[in-house]
C-alpha cells in the first residue's frame, strides 16, 4: 500500500476539522502569547515549508535531513514538510551538543541542517547557532559536507545568536518563506514500509568509547 505521514496527520483532517486546533503551544517565556495552530493553518505552513525544502534546498524523495531544534511549533512543521516530500528526517534533541549533532549528520548522510538561532531554557536565552557551526565542522571532518544550514529565528526578523551567519551556507527560514507564500505541494505517496525518520540513541556508555550509537528507522506506516 501507498501512504504519506504528512497526509495522514494534516490533509485528511481538513474536511471536518480544518478550524480545530492541531497544535497548542505554550512557549518559554510563559508570559508570551500561547500559539494555537489550526489544521488549516498547519496545512498552509507545512506546504510552504515543503516547497522551500524542495525548491530552495533541492531536496528530493529519499534524501536525508538533520533537524536540531528545541520544542516549538516550527519543529513539527519541518518534520511534516519532510514527510510530505518523502525526505527522511533525523531529529536530534535540542539539548545535545554540536558534536553529537555532527556525528548524526555524518552517519545519516545529511546535506541539510535545520536549526534555530536560540531558545529559552529555565528563563535564560541559549545560543543554539553555535552548535550548528560545530556540527557542520564535525560532520565535515567525518567526510559529510553540509551544503545549507536553515536557521529558524526565535523572533522573526531578530537574530539572537552571537555567531555570524556564513554567507552562501546559512539562511534565515522566515525570510525564505516569503517567496513560497501560497505554495502547495502534493504529498508523495510512499510504500508503507518506506523510511520516514531516523532515530539515534542518546549516546554510548563511557566504558565503550568505540561503540557506535544505535539507530532505529521509523516507517510511514
Amino acid at each position: 500500500g501507498k501512504i504519506n505521514a504528512s497526509y495522514n496527520c494534516v490533509d485528511r483532517h481538513l474536511v471536518s476539522n480544518r478550524n480545530k486546533a492541531a497544535i497548542v503551544f505554550v512557549p518559554e517565556l510563559e508570559q508570551e502569547p500561547h500559539e494555537v495552530v489550526t489544521y488549516q493553518e498547519l496545512y498552509v505552513r507545512v506546504n510552504e515549508t515543503a516547497a522551500l525544502l524542495r525548491d530552495f534546498a533541492g531536496l528530493n524523495t529519499g534524501d536525508r535531513v538533520t533537524i536540531h531544534m528545541p520544542m516549538s511549533t516550527d519543529l513539527p512543521v519541518v518534520m511534516l514538510a519532510c514527510a510530505r516530500l518523502g525526505v527522511i528526517h533525523s531529529v536530534v534533541f535540542g539539548g545535545f551538543s554540536g558534536k553529537a549533532c555532527g556525528e548524526r549528520i555524518a552517519d545519516s548522510g545529511s546535506s541539510i541542517l535545520i536549526t534555530t538561532d536560540g531558545y529559552y531554557r529555565n528563563g535564560k536565552m541559549l545560543d543554539h547557532k553555535v552548535k550548528a557551526d560545530e556540527a557542520v565542522k564535525v560532520a565535515s571532518d567525518a567526510g559529510q559536507i553540509v551544503e545549507k544550514v536553515l536557521v529558524w529565528r526565535r523572533y522573526p526578523g531578530k537574530y539572537v545568536s552571537e555567531m555570524p551567519m556564513v554567507e552562501g551556507r546559512d539562511f534565515f527560514v522566515d525570510e525564505l518563506l516569503m517567496e513560497y507564500s501560497g505554495k502547495r505541494v502534493p504529498p508523495t505517496m510512499m510504500p508503507s514500509e518506506a523510511p520516514l525518520s531516523l532515530m539515534y540513541t542518546s549516546g554510548r556508555p563511557e566504558n565503550q568509547k568505540d561503540a557506535s550509537i544505535a539507530l532505529a528507522v521509523i516507517s510511514h506506516m
